[in-house]
C-alpha cells in the first residue's frame, strides 16, 4: 500500500544495539490466527510487526566459507557461527509490518 511503513520500510530501521536491530523489509498480509492472539476473553494482541527467526545447522563439512556463502546468501541479516562441536548455524531474521492490522 501507499502508506509510509510498507512504501519506505528502511525509514523505520532503528539498531537498538549491536545485537538488536529493526530493519523491516515492507508489510505483509497476515493469515486468519497469526494476525492476533487473545490473551484472555478480554484482551487481544494485534500483530503490527513481525520478526520471524529461521535457523539451520549443518555438519563440518559445510561450515567453512560455503556455509558462510549459502548463509549470507539467503539474506544479508544471515548471521553465521562456528558451535564448539564442529557444527555451523545460520540465523536469519526476516522483519515485516503486518499489512492493515487494523482490517
Amino acid at each position: 500500500t501507499d502508506v509510509a511503513h510498507c512504501s519506505d520500510p528502511r525509514r523505520y530501521w532503528y539498531n537498538f544495539s549491536a545485537s538488536w536491530t529493526y530493519q523491516p523489509t515492507g508489510c505483509r498480509t497476515l493469515p486468519g490466527r497469526d494476525q492476533y492472539h487473545m490473551m484472555d476473553p478480554s484482551k487481544m494482541l494485534v500483530a503490527t510487526y513481525i520478526r520471524r527467526t529461521h535457523t539451520w545447522t549443518a555438519a563440518a563439512e559445510l561450515c567453512g566459507e560455503v556455509g558462510r556463502q549459502l548463509c549470507s546468501a539467503n539474506a544479508s541479516s544471515g548471521k553465521f557461527q562456528l558451535t564448539s562441536n564442529g557444527e555451523c548455524t545460520c540465523t536469519i531474521y526476516d522483519d515485516f509490518f503486518a499489512q492493515n492490522p487494523e482490517e
